[in-house]
């Protein structure tokens, strides 16, 4: 009777462990755009253009799945400066396998290059628990079609999320992707932006990808043809209003 009654307390403990499991399924894998000449940034040795628009990208299914992840590390190797780029917070992103507009919650990082280097990737849960896998750039049109699909689950007892901190001298930017209509062009919204103050100075308008790479003083609006357009606005305006470099929590 005694082994019985610790059988069963040690199946009810079981059951709960594993009813306090959080997981789902996440999805990564990269988008690839081919930048033209004229277009492509230099490398730091100032000879080989990057020619390849990457993001590299975890997806999970799910706000409730994304609520797991503290964070996602995306190590790129010694040839990036820096070579670590870290995410704590996804933005929603159309599912790479979705046939229709169903979403997703987006971990990202974009980068030029010139090669395709297989990239560590590790997910934190808000656990503690960590898993670690490996992305081989792809380096083709529609290459986010086929995503490798995991399943994440935490078993640990989920911490709350902690705050960021930047140190005062932490540099970072914003980047927003933005269309509008036809009859609507960068310069008027730029016009508007700095009419309304709804940026510190005067926003630029770069002319081309390529321009818009420089770093200047203030915000700007930069062309990216990798937007795509509402099905009602086939023709629009694709762009990125971009921040000059923010440093500190006063960014």
């Amino acid at each position: 009777a005694v082994h019985s009654a610790m059988s069963s307390r040690k199946k009810n403990k079981k059951q709960r462990r594993s009813n306090d499991m959080n997981g789902g399924r996440i999805q990564i894998g990269n988008t690839y755009r081919r930048l033209s000449d004229d277009d492509a940034p230099f490398d730091r040795s100032g000879t080989v253009r990057k020619v390849h628009d990457v993001t590299i990208f975890c997806d999970v299914e799910s706000t409730a799945v994304s609520d797991l992840i503290e964070k996602v590390t995306f190590d790129l190797g010694s040839t990036f400066v820096p070579r670590q780029f870290v995410c704590h917070s996804p933005v929603p992103a159309k599912a790479a396998t979705a046939a229709d507009d169903a979403q997703v919650m987006r971990f990202s990082t974009r980068q030029t290059m010139y090669g395709a280097p297989t990239v560590t990737i590790k997910v934190r849960c808000r656990g503690g628990s960590m898993f670690t896998y490996q992305h081989t750039v792809t380096l083709r049109e529609n290459s986010d079609a086929a995503p490798a699909v995991y399943e994440l689950t935490e078993p640990r007892h989920l911490r709350p999320l902690r705050a960021v901190k930047l140190n005062d001298d932490s540099k970072f930017g914003i980047e927003l992707e933005l269309t509008s209509s036809v009859g609507v062009s960068p310069e008027d919204i730029a016009s508007q932006l700095s009419r309304f103050r709804l940026t510190s100075g005067d926003v630029h308008v770069m002319s081309t990808y390529r321009e818009g790479r420089e770093q200047i003083a203030g915000w700007k609006l930069v062309p990216d043809s990798s937007i795509s357009c509402n099905v009602s606005q086939p023709n629009c305006n694709t762009f990125e209003l971009v921040s000059p470099v923010l440093r500190g929590g006063d960014g």
